[in-house]
């Protein structure tokens, strides 16, 4: 399953990052930018010992490694969560990718008001809510 999320982080961080132009196939020449994706400046123990704040802002910047520290961060409680919530282990772990798939669309729009954990719980209680409507029309 991490494979997967890893995968499908992968492409959703190169749709983001890429223009309208080279999503259809054409290639946009921008001077010196060479079109990669920002790379983490620290390790994975650097990482561990930022606080959440500053984890989901160098997420919002598209270093994957700090989207892949608070998914290691807060996997558990999220799925601990959506079981209780769905009451399946397969529907949850579905569940989950898409849950983490929306926080990385979505945190540019975190504003930081109140805990990432907190936002993390409504994201994954919409996303379940969705995903069961969708499955039991």
């Amino acid at each position: 399953m991490v494979a997967s999320l890893t995968l499908t982080l992968d492409r959703l961080w190169a749709r983001r990052d890429d223009t309208p132009e080279q999503r259809r196939g054409a290639t946009i020449s921008t001077g010196d930018q060479s079109g990669a994706r920002p790379q983490p400046a620290q390790g994975r123990q650097a990482l561990s010992a930022l606080d959440d704040a500053e984890i989901v802002a160098r997420c919002a910047k598209g270093d994957q490694a700090a989207l892949g520290e608070l998914y290691r961060r807060y996997k558990g409680e999220a799925l601990r969560f959506i079981r209780h919530a769905v009451r399946n282990t397969q529907d949850a772990d579905d569940i989950l990718q898409e849950v983490f798939v929306e926080v990385a669309r979505s945190l540019k729009h975190f504003e930081g008001r109140a805990a990432f954990s907190t936002w993390l719980h409504r994201v994954c209680v919409r996303t379940a809510v969705r995903q069961m409507k969708r499955r039991y029309r």
